[in-house]
């Protein structure tokens, strides 16, 4: 029975990690791309007292952790730099501590905390393992590339349903005419999917612009995997709002300034992007508007607009420390209440919501910073971002899937890891070019000095040297 079971599976997986990572030529981006491709992957060994799954991502992840303090290659970095956003989200795990004591269910509401501690620990292996440009990008292919394979598994899934390839997405809900990727539920999936698809439009136009066919061709054929693999979830929340995120997030780009080669590119995708939404249309145009606007929609409302209301009504009478963690289906008609802000505010009183919306306003912040940014690399990423997070914040308005999905709070993470590496790659760069023109112009001042007869000597090849490795971040710069 042991070879059969999740915690078998598991361990031949962490042997087959540890055997990857003893050879790996880079083996911080061989644990980075291991632990990505497997955070929505099922089964583990259970841990009653935490309530929760010891994963195989979390097991990668731990050990990218403990390898980023002892890797001899690893490079310095500037602490403390960028941590606003987790100041909030530690306001978030203190308050689910104090839910501790209010709740029913003292275990699933200790799960809560744990969760949001492995978010830290997993945010900082991953900060900790993107230094320098390329390994942003390494980082985004590989978000592109588990996106592929969770949209290739959906639309499998929604040809064959009840499709499975193991343990790895053995647990499913009972919506079997959606598809779900490895997560437990189609709405997670959605939610997933809303936050993966802006960053790939993004480096998929700066593919183009640059006229790199792989890139291109790769993130291109991601993002045509994911759109459809969205449509397969019957998501409705996760369409609105990936919708008005590309829309705001394209808006910025016709509307920004510096913006000459990919306002080009945008009007060369809009014919063949039409094209694919009419054949979209007559292939399932039926199917996609009776989802959104019927579909028991209607009574669908109402139904969650009395959870709403009984929501309020425990906030009410738990104002400040809530309920518990997973404790809020104990007062309730069923398990949650189909939104994540009246969600949180349940389960971890107000001052725990006011820490998680402080925690999205910082990272939103960091994104208007990131998109800001004079380095195009850096700012066409953060528009990604950007896209991601509007859509979020939309979707979450019916849907609670960040508070109670481990892998789709996990991804969100990865997304905030990207943002805060933009940002610390822009700080260096600019620190690097200051000093280039510093040095520029000391050197010529020492050859205006040794013209004149005194002793100095010019730094051409160190100069050349920073300028040659700013060239990679800056390629591409409208």
């Amino acid at each position: 029975m042991f070879l059969r079971s999740e915690l078998a599976f598991v361990a031949a997986c962490a042997a087959l990690v540890v055997f990857g990572f003893i050879f790996a030529p880079n083996r911080s981006r061989f644990l980075l791309a291991a632990g990505v491709m497997t955070i929505a992957w099922q089964g583990g060994y259970w841990i009653e007292y935490f309530m929760l799954d010891f994963t195989l991502s979390y097991f990668i992840f731990g050990l990218l952790l403990v390898w980023s303090f002892i890797n001899p290659q690893r490079r310095l970095q500037r602490k403390g730099a960028f941590a606003l956003p987790l100041y909030f989200w530690m306001g978030v795990i203190i308050f689910c501590a104090f839910s501790l004591k209010p709740a029913i269910e003292k275990y699933s509401a200790l799960s809560g905390v744990v969760r949001a501690i492995i978010d830290v620990l997993i945010f900082y292996a991953v900060l900790k393992s993107l230094h320098s440009a390329r390994d942003v990008q390494y980082f985004s292919g590989v978000l592109i590339a588990a996106m592929i394979f969770q949209g290739l598994l959906g639309l499998v899934q929604f040809k064959i349903p009840n499709f499975k390839i193991g343990v790895i997405d053995e647990a499913q809900s009972w919506m079997w005419w959606r598809s779900k990727g490895t997560f437990f539920h189609a709405n997670q999936m959605g939610m997933y999917l809303l936050l993966m698809l802006p960053p790939t439009a993004r480096i998929f136009f700066s593919a183009l612009i640059k006229g790199d066919r792989k890139w291109a061709g790769f993130s291109g054929t991601a993002l045509l995997i994911g759109g459809l693999a969205l449509f397969t979830t019957a998501n409705r929340g996760a369409w609105i709002g990936v919708f008005i995120g590309i829309v705001f997030m394209l808006g910025y780009d016709l509307f920004g300034r510096r913006q000459v080669n990919l306002k080009k590119v945008l009007l060369g995708l809009s014919v063949p992007a039409l094209i694919l939404v009419v054949v979209f249309a007559l292939k399932y145009g039926f199917t996609f508007s009776d989802r959104l606007f019927s579909d028991k929609a209607e009574s669908m409302w109402e139904g969650r607009k009395g959870l709403q209301v009984e929501s309020l009504a425990i906030i009410k009478a738990h104002p400040i420390f809530g309920v518990g963690y997973f404790n809020c289906g104990l007062h309730m008609k069923i398990i949650f209440v189909h939104n994540l802000y009246l969600l949180v505010a349940t389960e971890i009183g107000i001052p725990g919501l006011i820490c998680m919306a402080g925690f999205l306003i910082t990272f939103l912040l960091y994104i208007v910073k990131g998109m800001r940014s004079k380095i195009f690399f850096v700012s066409n990423l953060s528009r990604g971002c950007f896209g991601a997070l509007i859509g979020f914040l939309i979707a979450s308005i019916p849907g609670p899937d960040f508070w109670i999905s481990h892998p789709v709070q996990m991804y969100f993470w990865m997304i905030l890891a990207l943002q805060v590496a933009l940002l610390r790659l822009e700080q260096r760069t600019m620190a690097q070019l200051n000093m280039h023109k510093q040095q520029s112009r000391n050197d010529a001042a020492s050859q205006i000095s040794a013209a004149n007869g005194l002793s100095a000597g010019p730094a051409f090849k160190r100069n050349l040297a920073i300028g040659n490795s700013l060239s990679y971040i800056n390629k591409g710069q409208t």
